[in-house]
């Protein structure tokens, strides 16, 4: 169970929880089908060309898992989609395709940069990464919320705060697959700068979501819970790049539990 990417769907639904929170919106119900499963397949279907790309240097227990269960994965990654459309044709009005096309196309960009070989390739795959999530929640509810654009301007700030905070997360588990990435020739901003130089980075952009946060709440009156939700999770990733784990597996679902903190907002619903 723990390799079937649950982590993932857990993450986007926290995060929409964040952007309807901050923006004062309900989801209609089925972004909660479409979203999650759409989000679901692109990071399995990643995974597996992880291993279909280089089987022989890929041998962590969560490729190997992959690797076996390849034909029932691509048979759940295409039922997830096809009911993805299903639903999303009979419910999405146009923007919303709009908006998928958007993010479509920002996913066919971290594939394409898989194979780019230059200098700061693994800056802008990991940030693409970052980008893409955050997208893939916000996107709707600010379309919900565009009549009001005094909240919509303080969400900047909010979607700002904890897309450097998914970011962090990013970097993380990169370091995780450092030794890893580096035999294969994968480019990654750990790779890039290293792992003290990546650390360092770690603190900057902690600094920077905390100071996006605080303008939120100081400049555009985003409730109180949000800003607190935003710094829970900066202080808690900075705690995480001083803790020593005993194993990688028990490292990544530690990193992965920091992107649930926004799920504590449904006590104040």
């Amino acid at each position: 169970m723990k390799y079937l990417n649950i982590e993932v769907v857990l993450g986007i639904i926290s995060a929409s929880v964040l952007a309807t929170h901050t923006l004062h919106v309900t989801l209609p119900w089925s972004w909660y089908v479409v979203v999650p499963l759409v989000t679901w397949a692109v990071y399995t279907l990643d995974r597996i060309l992880d291993v279909r790309r280089d089987a022989e240097n890929l041998q962590s227990d969560r490729h190997e898992f992959h690797r076996r269960h390849l034909k029932v994965l691509v048979s759940f990654i295409s039922v997830s989609l096809l009911t993805a459309a299903t639903v999303a044709i009979m419910e999405f009005p146009l923007s919303y395709w709009i908006m998928g096309a958007f993010l479509g196309a920002l996913t066919c960009v971290h594939y394409l940069l898989h194979s780019a070989r230059f200098p700061m390739v693994g800056l802008l795959k990991d940030c693409n990464v970052a980008l893409t999530f955050s997208l893939s929640a916000w996107s709707i509810p600010l379309l919900l919320s565009v009549h009001n654009y005094t909240t919509a301007f303080g969400a900047v700030f909010v979607i700002t705060s904890s897309s450097i905070i998914i970011l962090i997360d990013v970097i993380l588990l990169s370091l995780l697959e450092f030794d890893l990435d580096t035999q294969r020739g994968t480019s990654s901003i750990a790779v890039t700068f290293g792992r003290a130089n990546s650390k360092k980075y770690i603190y900057i952009l902690c600094i920077g979501a905390l100071t996006s946060a605080i303008l939120s709440h100081s400049l555009f009156n985003v409730d109180w819970q949000v800003e607190a939700v935003l710094l829970a999770m900066t202080l808690y990733y900075f705690g995480m790049t001083y803790v020593k784990f005993k194993s990688d597996t028990f490292a990544r679902f530690a990193y992965e539990f920091g992107l649930l903190i926004p799920l504590l907002l449904l006590l104040f619903v």
